[in-house]
Protein backbone atom coordinates (compact mmCIF):
# COMPACT_ATOMS: atom_id res chain seq x y z
CA UNK A 1 0.00 0.00 0.00
CA UNK A 2 1.43 3.41 -1.16
CA UNK A 3 0.61 6.37 1.16
CA UNK A 4 -1.11 9.62 -0.78
CA UNK A 5 0.99 11.99 0.92
CA UNK A 6 4.55 12.15 2.50
CA UNK A 7 5.00 15.08 4.96
CA UNK A 8 8.11 16.29 6.19
CA UNK A 9 8.90 18.37 9.34
CA UNK A 10 11.87 20.87 9.55
CA UNK A 11 12.24 22.55 13.34
CA UNK A 12 13.58 25.37 12.42
CA UNK A 13 13.23 27.02 16.26
CA UNK A 14 11.73 25.85 19.45
CA UNK A 15 12.59 28.58 22.09
CA UNK A 16 11.44 29.18 25.65
CA UNK A 17 11.80 32.31 26.55
CA UNK A 18 12.01 33.56 30.22
CA UNK A 19 10.88 36.99 29.77
CA UNK A 20 7.76 38.98 31.58
CA UNK A 21 5.83 37.55 30.19
CA UNK A 22 7.53 33.76 29.44
CA UNK A 23 7.12 32.57 26.35
CA UNK A 24 7.33 30.13 23.67
CA UNK A 25 8.58 30.42 20.37
CA UNK A 26 7.58 27.46 17.84
CA UNK A 27 9.46 27.31 14.11
CA UNK A 28 8.27 24.68 12.13
CA UNK A 29 8.79 23.85 7.95
CA UNK A 30 6.15 22.02 6.32
CA UNK A 31 6.63 20.61 2.85
CA UNK A 32 5.72 17.62 0.78
CA UNK A 33 2.08 16.30 0.53
CA UNK A 34 3.27 15.16 -2.41
CA UNK A 35 0.60 12.86 -4.23
CA UNK A 36 1.80 10.20 -5.76
CA UNK A 37 -1.26 9.80 -8.35
CA UNK A 38 -0.21 12.86 -9.79
CA UNK A 39 2.97 13.50 -8.47
CA UNK A 40 2.05 16.91 -7.25
CA UNK A 41 4.25 18.80 -4.54
CA UNK A 42 1.17 20.63 -2.28
CA UNK A 43 2.71 22.92 -0.07
CA UNK A 44 6.33 24.01 1.61
CA UNK A 45 6.03 27.10 3.81
CA UNK A 46 7.07 27.84 7.24
CA UNK A 47 4.90 28.78 10.48
CA UNK A 48 5.48 30.28 13.19
CA UNK A 49 3.60 30.66 16.54
CA UNK A 50 4.87 32.46 19.66
CA UNK A 51 2.47 32.01 22.32
CA UNK A 52 2.67 33.27 26.33
CA UNK A 53 3.02 30.62 29.24
CA UNK A 54 0.76 30.66 31.95
CA UNK A 55 4.93 31.07 34.00
CA UNK A 56 8.07 30.76 33.46
CA UNK A 57 8.68 26.66 34.38
CA UNK A 58 9.77 23.86 32.07
CA UNK A 59 6.68 22.44 32.47
CA UNK A 60 4.39 25.33 31.56
CA UNK A 61 6.76 25.31 28.30
CA UNK A 62 6.35 21.43 27.33
CA UNK A 63 2.88 22.44 27.60
CA UNK A 64 2.75 25.66 25.18
CA UNK A 65 4.83 24.04 22.85
CA UNK A 66 2.77 21.02 22.40
CA UNK A 67 0.10 23.47 21.82
CA UNK A 68 2.07 25.56 19.51
CA UNK A 69 2.96 22.47 17.78
CA UNK A 70 -0.83 21.40 17.49
CA UNK A 71 -1.56 24.97 15.82
CA UNK A 72 0.74 24.81 13.65
CA UNK A 73 -0.22 21.26 12.27
CA UNK A 74 -4.19 22.69 11.75
CA UNK A 75 -2.76 25.68 9.88
CA UNK A 76 -1.07 23.28 7.97
CA UNK A 77 -3.89 20.99 6.84
CA UNK A 78 -6.22 24.11 6.48
CA UNK A 79 -3.71 25.17 3.75
CA UNK A 80 -3.73 21.93 1.96
CA UNK A 81 -7.47 21.55 1.40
Amino acid sequence: MEPDFIISVKITLFEHVRGNPPQVVATLELGGGRNHATDKLHILQEYLIKSQAPNGTVRAAVGEFSRAVSGIFAAFVKDIK
